[in-house]
C-alpha cells in the first residue's frame, strides 16, 4: 500500500494556472492511503522516471518539488514575438490616434500655408530649403550666395517663421499624445484589465510581469514603466530628436543623445540576469513566464508561503 502524499502548502485557488504538471498532479491526488491503480501508476511514473531525470541536471529532489517557486525566466523568442506583436498594434493605434488629433486641430492646413511660404522664396532664388549640410558644403559660390540670401529673406518674414514654429509645435504634439494614448490603452489600461500586466501579446505568448520577488505588480508600477520607462525614455526622447533632425533644429548632439540611449539599453539588457530593458529597471518589474510562475498576492502572502513549504519539505524528508 503506498503511504499518503502530503498535501500540497498552497491551495488550488491560490495558484490556478502558476503551477506544473507534477505539482497538478499532486494536487489532484486523493487525501486518503488508498489510491485506484492510475494514481498509483502516477506516483510510480514521478519517482522512477521524472525525478531521477531532473535530478540529473543536478537538483535536489526538494528543489524539483518545490522549484517553481522562484522567478520562471519568460523565453527570449517569446519576448520577443510579443514585442512585435504589440509594437504593431501601438503603431496602429498611434497612427490612428494622430490622424485624429490633427484633423482636430487642422494641422494639414497650418502645414500647407507654411509650404506654400517656403516655396515662395524657393521660387524667387532658384533654390531648395530641403537640403543637408552636406549638400551645402558641395554647393558652388554662387549657389550659396543664392541660398543664403534666400534663407535670410525666409528668416526675415514673421509670418512664415511664425508658421514654421507652429507647425513644430503642432507635430511635437501630435507624436507626443498620439504616443501617449496609445501606451495608456495598450500598455496600461488593457493589461491592468487582464491582469498580471499581461498586454495582448503578453497573453498571447503566455507571459507576465512581477516583482523581483515574485509579487504581482501594482497598478502604480505598471504606470511607472509604461509612463516613465516605455513613453518618456524609450520613446518621446527618441521621438523628439527624431523630430528635431528633420526639421534641421538639431546637429550632431541629437545623434549622440540617441546613441547613448542605445548602448544604455544595450548594457542593463546585458548586465541583467532576466534580460530586463530600462522600463523593468525603472518599475522594479520582471517579464516571466505565465504559467509556471507562481505569483504572490503581496509580500506577506509571499513569506508565509515559504514558511509553508519549509514545513512541507521537512514532512516530505520523514515522509
Amino acid at each position: 500500500m503506498i503511504q499518503e502524499i502530503p498535501q500540497d502548502p498552497y491551495s488550488v485557488a491560490e495558484q490556478p494556472r502558476h503551477c506544473k504538471a507534477f505539482r497538478i498532479f499532486f494536487q489532484k491526488l486523493p487525501s486518503g492511503p488508498v489510491f485506484s491503480c492510475g494514481a498509483q501508476a502516477l506516483v510510480l511514473y514521478y519517482y522512477t522516471k521524472l525525478v531521477p531525470s531532473l535530478q540529473g541536471r543536478g537538483l535536489a529532489h526538494e528543489d524539483i518539488f518545490f522549484m517553481e517557486t522562484g522567478l520562471q525566466k519568460a523565453n527570449s523568442w517569446k519576448r520577443i514575438s510579443a514585442f512585435f506583436f504589440d509594437g504593431i498594434l501601438l503603431v496602429t493605434l498611434a497612427v490612428g490616434l494622430g490622424t485624429l488629433l490633427s484633423m482636430v486641430m487642422d494641422y494639414n492646413a497650418i502645414s500647407r500655408r507654411m509650404d506654400e511660404a517656403f516655396q515662395r522664396y524657393e521660387q524667387e532664388y532658384g533654390i531648395s530649403f530641403s537640403i543637408t549640410e552636406a549638400d551645402y558644403k558641395g554647393f558652388s559660390a554662387e549657389e550659396k550666395q543664392r541660398y543664403d540670401a534666400a534663407y535670410q529673406a525666409l528668416t526675415a518674414d514673421t509670418q512664415a517663421m511664425a508658421l514654421y514654429q507652429r507647425v513644430v509645435n503642432l507635430m511635437l504634439l501630435l507624436v507626443s499624445l498620439s504616443i501617449l494614448g496609445a501606451y495608456m490603452i495598450l500598455e496600461f489600461a488593457l493589461p491592468l484589465g487582464l491582469g498580471h500586466g499581461r498586454t495582448l501579446g503578453k497573453k498571447i505568448f503566455g507571459l507576465a510581469l512581477v516583482t523581483e520577488n515574485s509579487v504581482k505588480i501594482s497598478p502604480i508600477q505598471l504606470f511607472a514603466r509604461t509612463l516613465l520607462g516605455k513613453y518618456a525614455v524609450e520613446t518621446m526622447v527618441p521621438a523628439y530628436v527624431l523630430t528635431m533632425l528633420f526639421f534641421n533644429q538639431i546637429g550632431l548632439f541629437g545623434t549622440a543623445l540617441l546613441m547613448l540611449l542605445f548602448l544604455a539599453q544595450l548594457i542593463v539588457f546585458i548586465t541583467s540576469r532576466r534580460g530586463a530593458l530600462l522600463h523593468d529597471k525603472l518599475a522594479g518589474t520582471v517579464v516571466v513566464d505565465y504559467a509556471t510562475q507562481m505569483i504572490y498576492d503581496s509580500p506577506a502572502a509571499r513569506l508565509e508561503a515559504q514558511k509553508q513549504a519549509a514545513a512541507e519539505q521537512n514532512a516530505h524528508r520523514e515522509w
